[in-house]
């Protein structure tokens, strides 16, 4: 019962350190986060086209 005691205390403690994004800075790394897997997605999408296209005309 004392380590689980101990634990909680010490997951409050630490808890307490953390400094936590506004709100601003978290939805503008939202954003930026899903803008840039659209674009890996787009990129990737056409690369695979890209080959297809090309191994159609190989074989």
């Amino acid at each position: 019962m004392k380590k689980i005691k101990r634990f909680i205390d010490e997951v409050v403690a630490e808890m307490k350190k953390v400094v936590w994004p506004k709100k601003h800075v978290l939805w503008a790394s939202t954003w930026l986060v899903i803008f840039i897997s659209l674009v890996f997605g787009v990129v990737l999408g056409l690369f695979d086209r890209l080959f297809i296209f090309l191994l159609g005309l190989v074989f």
